[in-house]
């Protein structure tokens, strides 16, 4: 993950914008990792629900299949929600093969390329993208 981007959903809700929070990955069944950081952050305003930010630091590489936000304080009016409406991931995907397959890497054409053949990716409903 390079960035990723936040929506708020107090707009809809009345309630408050988040302020600290972290952005964590994991692979499987291994440790959490913080990838971002977030204390008393104002990127995201009742006016303004939607902020991007940053987050490979270009020296570490982090496998992940999961990942969450995690409150670790107050929001915006000192309550104990985090209200999210959504949460974009950006950065390069890695497709991995069974044993002796190649592994490929999603390209802006939607497509996983392999030394031998282009695969679609799919969703879960098995939409190409």
């Amino acid at each position: 993950v390079s960035s990723y981007a936040m929506a708020s959903a107090c707009p809809i809700t009345g309630g408050a914008p988040p302020r600290n929070w972290l952005l964590e990955a994991r692979h499987g069944n291994s440790p959490w990792v913080t990838l971002r950081a977030h204390r008393h952050d104002e990127a995201i305003q009742n006016e303004k629900n939607f902020a991007v930010w940053n987050v490979d630091d270009g020296n570490r590489t982090v496998v992940a299949n999961q990942f969450r936000i995690r409150r670790t304080g107050t929001d915006a009016r000192n309550g104990t929600q985090l209200q999210v409406s959504s949460l974009e991931l950006y950065g390069r995907l890695m497709c991995c093969w069974p044993s002796g397959m190649a592994s490929a890497s999603a390209s802006s054409s939607g497509y996983a390329s392999t030394a031998a053949a282009s695969v679609p990716l799919t969703d879960k409903i098995g939409r190409a993208h």
